[in-house]
């Protein structure tokens, strides 16, 4: 009896080790990006820090669709840019792109942004920042869609 169990023993730790080196050589590495996501991904974050609204309208799809907060908010580049291009335009008010994910097809970027305007003087660097969180969908080297989160200050 004790044979048996020695030997169930040596062929169960066999076997897990066949099953978990198997595990990993059967894994697949994720999808490279798209060829043209990199530089979607940095002319985006350049028309934002910059504030170049025409760089940022030049990067959408013409029937951009645009979510803000799960609702649809945009049908069209045009619709979209009356909200983020007027925001990108406004005097005093200030972006920066803290973070960035990137995945097959789409990239996450979230933009902090402030607004000086109505102080009228420098703010303090702690002060008066508030969150979004972008999401952008790429098809045909355009931005096809985009799901912004809004976040708090």
């Amino acid at each position: 009896m004790h044979k048996v169990c020695f030997v169930m023993k040596k062929l169960l730790i066999a076997l897990s080790a066949l099953c978990f080196s198997s595990a990993l050589i059967a894994q697949v590495p994720p999808p490279p990006p798209l060829p043209e996501q990199g530089i979607l991904e940095h002319k985006i974050i350049d028309a934002i820090e910059q504030k170049d609204r025409d760089l940022y309208a030049s990067l959408l799809d013409d029937n951009v669709r645009v979510f803000a907060n799960g609702d649809l908010v945009a049908t069209n580049r045009d619709q979209w840019m009356k909200a983020m291009g007027d925001m990108l335009a406004a005097e005093g008010v200030s972006f920066s792109v803290k973070d960035k994910y990137s995945a097959t097809g789409s990239f996450l970027l979230v933009v902090y942004y402030n607004s000086q305007s109505s102080w009228g003087t420098e703010l303090p660097e702690d002060c008066c920042w508030s969150t979004d969180a972008f999401q952008y969908a790429i098809r045909d080297g355009k931005i096809a869609s985009i799901r912004k989160l809004t976040g708090g200050d």
